[in-house]
């Protein structure tokens, strides 16, 4: 069978690899909380305000935990894969309806459907394994998000299928918090869940610093001015097997049923929603990058960074007055891609 080694970047130090810093600077005061939750570690940081909006914030992340959690037996997930039909609740329903109208717009790329595909991979069960020809051919017909049919706030599968929101629940979860920092009158600070970032107005005047971790495994690769912006990252190296010799990721490609394979290291999306950055993210990866750039051109309303495998960097256009390479590879090559440019 072959040796098989399960390989997991869970420490707080890489796996956040989209991350804030120099928040602390300037005259502004802060407040900070960690916790663990949606499967990785959790970092808000914010005006101190001496209220308590730090507890509510780690309560509606933990909240929709309970309602998007594909494993947790409780959850409206949960159950809709058991049951196949489940009337939702109204932000559970709305944020799969955007999820459907995004795997739509990528072609299917994104499709959240894809979870019997991720457990005939182990991904999800902790039992990592490489599936026959056979095993595939069985599961792919199950992974097709245009048979979810959503009435309402009531969803329903077809027989055998099996849904997964983590290609864009942190990213709607990242708005909601955004939007509850907002109502408690926070202006400044960032929220950060795993690869997930939001920079919140301006650090004392300043756009905020985010850096990119690097997909090799040796600290922050670039960084990124930005305020009132989501930074969020997708790669495979943050959940990986290998065996034989071969590393399989956790990103599987909806068409093939296999762990995409790509030029890719890392997708950064930049934009002004963490839901369609943290759904175009996923995506783009899938796409490749070929593909990718052709997609940018033609939405234009968001910013990438594509880190490559070689090492080099592709970026778009509008972000790269803020974009600069962190020390240690200052001398990569950086290319930008333009609107515009067709060739």
């Amino acid at each position: 069978m072959g040796d098989l080694t399960v390989k997991r970047r869970l420490s707080f130090a890489v796996a956040a690899c989209v991350f804030a810093f120099c928040f602390l600077c300037g005259c502004k005061t802060y407040e900070r909380t960690e916790f663990f939750a949606l499967d990785t570690f959790i970092t808000l940081t914010v005006e101190k305000t001496g209220g308590d909006v730090l507890k509510k914030a780690e309560n509606l992340v933990k909240g929709y935990e309970d309602k998007f959690s594909v494993t947790k037996e409780t959850s409206e997930i949960y159950r809709l894969n058991a049951e196949k039909s489940l009337t939702v609740f109204e932000d559970t329903a709305d944020l799969i309806k955007n999820a459907l109208a995004l795997c739509e717009q990528t072609g299917g790329a994104l499709d959240i459907t894809v979870y019997p595909l991720v457990k005939a991979w182990g991904f999800t069960t902790g039992e990592n394994k490489v599936p026959s020809s056979e095993e595939l051919s069985a599961v792919l017909p199950l992974v097709n998000y245009r048979n979810v049919a959503v009435n309402g706030n009531t969803v329903t599968l077809n027989s055998g299928m099996l849904m997964d929101l983590g290609a864009v629940a942190k990213g709607f979860i990242t708005d909601k918090l955004i939007d509850l920092l907002k109502e408690n009158g926070i202006e400044s600070g960032t929220v950060s869940l795993g690869g997930n970032v939001y920079a919140l107005g301006k650090n004392d005047g300043k756009d905020f610093s985010i850096g990119i971790v690097s997909p090799f495994g040796d600290g922050t690769f670039c960084g990124i001015r930005v305020s009132d912006k989501a930074v969020i990252t997708s790669g495979q190296y943050q959940r990986f097997f290998e065996k034989d010799g071969k590393t399989y990721g956790h990103i599987i490609d909806p068409l093939t049923g296999t762990p995409v394979e790509n030029e890719f290291a890392s997708v950064t999306v930049i934009g002004d929603n963490g839901l369609l950055c943290d759904a175009l993210s996923t995506a783009l990866f899938v796409m490749g990058k070929d593909k990718a750039t052709e997609f940018y051109r033609e939405r234009a309303d968001f910013g990438f960074i594509f880190i490559l495998k070689d090492g080099s960097v592709t970026i778009s256009e509008d972000i790269a007055d803020c974009f600069s390479l962190a020390d240690g590879h200052k001398d990569g090559k950086v290319t930008v891609i333009y609107k515009d440019d067709k060739n």
